[in-house]
């Protein structure tokens, strides 16, 4: 019967076998999803369920039928799909998180002098089989038998979510059973171990024939060992990185720092003392505080609705899911706390996914909470305990005695009935129970993660449902979506399912692990954008920016102390995201080659990297997407798709060793270039090739782009980019060349998104200069003094600007270029207006303007920062505006504002609307100055364009104080004018003063005058900056003679 179904060689028959399963109804779902013979030994519960079988008995029944297979003779499975277009190495190995466990056979040298080989042979065999079986049991993988040692792996060949959790069980397993062996003569064996858990390289074959085995690179397994010298006979040592992962599932005894041989610094060490006893696993893995419920008000809401039907005997199910993470046990916790306050029975069951074939496990692990039972308790003890806890009749407590396996007989008599009557009566009796206390109060009924459900606790649900509907029972059942079961279809139960949270939910998460405190606004971004709404994902990612060193906290903030690198996935979600992966063994290598694409990918471009037919890879990736780890739009060639997780498609990507990640990046740069493709994805994937001239050149052609549609900041970050790659790379030849455009390129986006006075752009600026005079390219001289001109300028640098200036004058008035000439004659007149020195401004400001014909290109404004032959026309009329001669400043600014017209570029629009604003305001003309400042300071909002927006806002609102004789606007213009000073600039705040001051003698409010007064004359004769000087003056003496009133 047995080998009924196998045909020649070993090759399953897969339809046969089912039939005589008598589970025949099964067929199409296997052949549906190619489950041949060869691949049936690897199938596992969460394939069954994925694929259909939906039924526990029905899993459980295949699974053992599974395991008395007899093993099936096969090839090597192929772990790496092949390179198209690239030759296939021999590199077969990954990079992974893995936990190793150590495990020592204490005393086994001095054994080995004492016994006979043949008993100490017999010895080891008893002792490698109790470690083999534990750690199987807890689907680790025996590595390695080294005499007396044992190398055991969790995380591989296939990872879980709690593999850490799983070894450190595996562990105890080992110690209790290795406690119970003999040796010949009687005496006990004992095992000590040590587990540690880190980043390795894991499956490269090394040796021949039966020496051949699977080696670990890494510092993991030589720690494990250490630790493992560590400990007491019959004690489990962990490291650190082990115990963070553990949280408080068990309780620990710190070990001494030491100095550990091959290990660098003193290494703390923590020895297991045995598992807490805790109601559900979301506290026990919960380590720390438990921060307040966010994002689930709705839902919260609607299960206290559901509470209190119950109080009110209509006895209520509400069935909770969502993906792991997701916050069905922290939605779970609030709901137990809102009702705490209210007299009712709470029950808390929790399901284990060690324990889906071991029958009522949470209804035993409840009660034997629920009693108090302790591990020295005798078995009279625990009957007593047991007693007070249980309600009802006599026949109850000896089922339930029986249930927890107490010797019952003395006390309550024998049962003297069938297994199935016990079993029956049994489940009638805890039903019972749950009747019974609901007769006294409402009683919360809670089974949490119900994906891990044995059959006989299924049953025992369905059992309840039945009794609750006229009862003051209220049953919460959480489960992942895995988990299909329709609970009879009855009206009392309400299914929930958990979507992920918003972004302003994601920032109150951080915002509570900061403890209030301001947190930058790009790691937030990139927070939200790589957790997806998952709380679970976002309080682990916040943690670990936290503790990576890339911030500063101060009293009030974390600040970044440089550019923000790439996250790394925390190491206690690594195992949970690659478990995802691993179930899918058959395509992972597809998810793989698709997670260097990047988390969007179509399939014309993951084609192209991958040596597979069509209908090889349409099938791979329909599973992944029957998986939900990937979603699909279209239909192939034409489909794109998404990875449901970035974290799931980092882990994919950083599960690849680098050198087949750059032969992924390296093929998908030849298809790009040919393709003609953006040049920022180019540069990614340039970069990630190793081709670093490439990525150089694509980022500068990127942020060039970007600049050129006013797109600043992504401008800057392809800049950056750039130049983080270069300060890494020493081989390129025109390496300085390079540096000193993207220099440059840099300081005018900065100038534009943050303000031409900011602390960046000087330090850039300065940078730029330098590599100008290493270079020596005269070309680039004009732009780069021109940068670092207007950041002196703007920070009313007077004395220093004007020696650029004429540096800048002096280089470049006999110029070919016309463009340099007009920047010359421009920086040297602005530079003298600010001075005061009016005729000689317009002198230079005169021929700027006749050096200009025509409005300048978007690429020449975008190398300057500004259309810099507006700003001539803009500075020649205010000029005229402050010698008082209206006609030629109104001419002057209606010939701004017709070049404004012509121009694209979105800065010099902005600005230009500043400048005519001014030129308005120091006419007087007040309702054009607040139309200009208005449209100016919209459109410098749009594009994130601080320095504009502030002063334009300034401006606006002094010109409607003035119209309308409002003072709160003239509080509002003096904020203006100290968020424009906050970008580093301090040029025309004397101007601006003056504005707010004689509007404010003409409101009659003196304290806002004075204090504008006393302001700009402390600057004027700070920095030199005496255009409005005389203005000032005339104010003062007006203020000074005048009586208004306060």
């Amino acid at each position: 019967m047995v080998n009924s179904y196998l045909r020649t060689g070993f090759d399953l028959d897969v339809e046969r076998w089912l039939a005589e399963l008598d589970l025949g109804q099964y067929v199409a779902a296997f052949k549906a999803n190619n489950i041949d013979g060869a691949l049936l030994a690897d199938v596992t519960a969460e394939d069954l369920e994925s694929i259909g079988v939906h039924s526990v008995g029905h899993r459980r029944k295949l699974l053992a039928a599974i395991s008395r297979l007899p093993p099936v003779s096969r090839p090597s499975p192929q772990r790496h799909l092949p390179v198209a277009g690239v030759e296939r190495g021999s590199q077969e190995a990954e990079r992974r998180q893995l936990t190793v466990m150590f495990v020592d056979l204490v005393g086994s040298t001095a054994l080995s002098s004492q016994l006979d080989p043949e008993d100490m042979r017999s010895v080891l065999t008893a002792y490698q089989n109790a470690v083999a079986g534990a750690v199987t049991r807890f689907e680790g993988n025996v590595a390695k038998y080294m005499g007396d040692g044992v190398l055991c792996y969790f995380g591989y060949p296939r990872a879980h979510e709690d593999d850490a959790e799983r070894a450190v069980r595996a562990g105890s397993a080992i110690c209790q059973t290795v406690k119970s062996l003999l040796t010949p003569s009687g005496s006990k064996l004992s095992a000590r171990i040590g587990i540690a858990t880190g980043l390795v390289v894991v499956g490269d074959l090394v040796g021949a024939g039966a020496a051949q085995e699977e080696a670990v690179v890494g510092d993991t397994p030589n720690f494990a060992a250490r630790l493992q010298a560590l400990a007491t006979p019959g004690q489990i040592v962990v490291a650190a990185s082990t115990r963070r992962l553990l949280g408080d599932v068990f309780s620990f005894g710190d070990l001494v720092a030491q100095e550990l041989k091959g290990i660098s610094g003193k290494t703390p060490a923590f020895a297991v003392l045995g598992e807490r006893a805790s109601e559900s696993r979301f506290e026990a893995r919960a380590s720390g505080a438990i921060f307040p419920l966010v994002g689930r008000e709705h839902e919260l809401a609607l299960m206290l609705e559901r509470w209190r039907r119950t109080k009110s005997a209509e006895g209520q199910v509400v069935v909770l899911t969502g993906e792991a993470g997701i916050g069905k046990s922290r939605l779970t916790r609030a709901m137990i706390d809102a009702v705490s306050r209210e007299p009712h029975i709470k029950l808390s069951y929790q399901c284990s996914p060690y324990h889906t074939d071991s029958p009522l496990y949470p209804v035993i692990q409840q009660l034997a909470f629920a009693a108090g039972f302790a591990p020295d308790d005798s078995n009279e003890d625990k009957l007593d305990r047991l007693d007070r806890i249980v309600v009802g009749a006599e026949s109850d407590r000896l089922l339930l005695a029986a249930l927890m396996g107490l010797d019952y007989a003395a006390r309550y008599g024998n049962l003297n009935i069938t297994a199935q009557q016990q079993r029956t009566r049994t489940l009638d009796a805890l039903a019972g129970q749950l009747a019974a206390l609901a007769s006294q109060k409402p009683v919360f009924f809670i089974m949490e993660d119900v994906h891990w459900i044995d059959p006989t606790t299924l049953e025992l649900i369905d059992l309840c449902l039945e009794r609750v509907a006229r009862s003051r029972v209220h049953m919460l059942i959480t489960a992942r979506p895995t988990f299909q079961h329709g609970f009879g279809g009855h009206p009392i139960v309400t299914k929930l399912a958990l979507n992920k949270l918003g972004r302003d939910q994601v920032a109150g998460i951080v915002e509570r692990l900061t403890g209030g405190k301001s947190f930058p606004a790009e790691v937030l971004d990139v927070i939200a954008e790589k957790t997806d709404g998952v709380p679970l994902f976002v309080e682990e990612m916040t943690k670990t920016v936290l503790e990576s060193g890339e911030l500063n906290e101060t009293e009030t903030a974390f600040q970044l102390t440089g550019p923000l690198s790439r996250l790394t996935i925390p190491a206690t979600l690594y195992d949970s995201l690659m478990a995802r992966l691993d179930r899918l063994q058959p395509v992972k290598q597809v998810a793989q080659a698709a997670a260097c694409i990047g988390r969007d990918f179509d399939y014309r471009l993951l084609k192209s990297i991958v040596a597979l037919d069509d209908a090889s890879l349409q099938d791979a990736l329909e599973r992944l997407a029957s998986a939900e780890l990937i979603f699909r739009r279209g239909t192939p060639p034409d489909a794109k798709y998404i990875f449901k997780h970035a974290l799931v498609r980092d882990a994919a990507y950083e599960n690849l060793l680098k050198t087949r990640r750059q032969a992924l990046h390296a093929r998908l740069v030849e298809v790009l270039e040919s393709e003609c493709a953006a040049p920022e994805i180019l540069a990614q994937h340039a970069a990630a090739a190793g081709n670093s001239g490439l990525a150089v050149r694509s980022w500068l052609a990127a942020g060039e782009s970007a600049a050129a549609r006013s797109a600043n900041k992504e401008a800057a970050s392809h800049f950056n980019a750039a130049i983080r790659l270069l300060e890494e790379t020493q081989a390129l030849t025109d390496r300085d060349t390079l540096r000193l455009q993207l220099y440059s390129a840099l300081t005018s986006v900065l100038m534009v998104s943050q303000g031409y006075g900011s602390d960046d752009v000087g330090r850039v600026a300065a940078k730029t200069v330098d590599l100008c005079r290493t270079v020596g390219d005269e070309k680039t001289f004009a732009p780069v003094l021109w940068q670092v001109w207007l950041f002196n300028y703007t920070r009313s640098n007077l004395d220093e600007a004007l020696t650029i200036a004429h540096e800048l004058h002096d280089r470049m008035r006999e110029a070919e270029d016309r463009t340099a000439r007009i920047v010359s004659h421009t920086a040297l007149g602005l530079t003298l207006f600010a001075r005061g020195e009016m005729e000689a401004a317009l002198k230079e400001l005169d021929v700027a303007v006749q050096t200009d014909q025509a409005a300048e290109s978007i690429t020449v404004a975008y190398r300057y920062g500004m259309d810099v032959g507006a700003a001539a026309l803009a500075y020649r009329a205010w000029c005229h505006a402050a010698l008082s001669r209206e006609r030629d400043a109104r001419n002057g600014r209606a010939a701004l504002l017709s070049r404004l017209d012509r121009t694209e570029h979105v800065f010099t629009q902005a600005r230009g609307l500043n400048w005519s604003a001014n030129i308005s305001a120091a006419l007087k003309d007040w309702d054009e100055a607040t139309n200009y400042a208005a449209r100016g300071a919209t459109l410098a909002h749009e594009f994130d364009l601080r320095l504009v927006e502030s002063i334009g806002r300034a401006v606006q609102n002094v010109a409607i104080a003035a119209t309308n004789k409002d003072s709160a606007s003239l509080v509002a213009a003096v904020a203006g004018i100290s968020a424009y000073r906050q970008t580093g600039a301090r040029i025309q705040v004397p101007f601006l003063l003056g504005l707010v001051a004689e509007v404010a003698i003409e409101l009659q409010i003196k304290t806002i005058a004075d204090q504008a007064l006393a302001e700009a004359w402390s600057l004027i004769e700070e920095t030199g900056e005496r255009q409005v000087a005389l203005r000032l003056a005339g104010l003062r003496d007006r203020q000074k003679g005048g009586k208004s009133p306060d």
